[in-house]
């Protein structure tokens, strides 16, 4: 006997659905609300496009460096290749895109520069952008008659540009032995890695 899951409904999957992330809103160095849209294209093929924005208005969730200016925009495009359409719980491969633009202003903090160098500063502008590609297997768990779990893990690459302007009143200091452990910003950094990719969404189905 087959499961509920695996089970096989009398018509194909044609819905497209609205997403929304919660846990993005969580995040401690950079909050933001997240959502998007997945429209059916026919039987083993959607088409997505994520957004996020975040910026010190609309987010509570902040690090403790004090921050006198946020802001982050993300894009996450996304082609879905259906399993099976028929089954009830959807299965899925896709690829995902992502560009993700961030903006801070950081005051009486420190930083390690490109060089490898350590400073103090009492403000300084700090730009982050990160972008790359997934390879990830997901399913939509449906929950009730338009409302369901949106569940997906995979792994791809990342490229990563950070670094800090404008700075005031730098200062250079001695390296300290924990110097940044624990703030991903600490660093200036341009390099690309291997990187993992595990979401949960919530979704209203159409």
């Amino acid at each position: 006997m087959r499961s509920q899951d695996d089970s096989i409904n009398s018509s194909e999957n044609k819905n497209s659905y609205f997403l929304f992330n919660p846990p993005a809103f969580l995040d401690p160095y950079a909050p933001r609300w997240q959502a998007g849209y997945i429209q059916h294209i026919n039987s083993h093929l959607k088409l997505g496009s994520y957004f996020g924005y975040g910026g010190k208005n609309i987010n509570f969730n902040f690090s403790e460096k004090q921050r006198t200016a946020y802001r982050l925009w993300e894009i996450r495009p996304e082609v879905f290749l259906i399993l099976n359409p028929k089954v009830r719980t959807v299965k899925y491969l896709s690829i995902e895109f992502f560009y993700i633009d961030q903006f801070n202003t950081f005051s009486d903090e420190g930083y390690e520069s490109s060089t490898g160098t350590d400073y103090t500063y009492a403000q300084a502008d700090f730009n982050r952008q990160k972008y790359g590609l997934h390879l990830k297997y997901g399913l939509f768990l449906n929950t009730g008659k338009h409302f369901g779990l949106n569940f997906s893990g995979g792994f791809g690459f990342r490229v990563l540009n950070q670094e800090y302007n404008n700075i005031i009143n730098q200062v250079r200091k001695e390296r300290a032995l924990f110097a940044g452990i624990g703030d991903p910003y600490y660093k200036e950094v341009f390099d690309t890695r291997f990187h993992p990719a595990l979401s949960f969404k919530l979704y209203y189905r159409l």
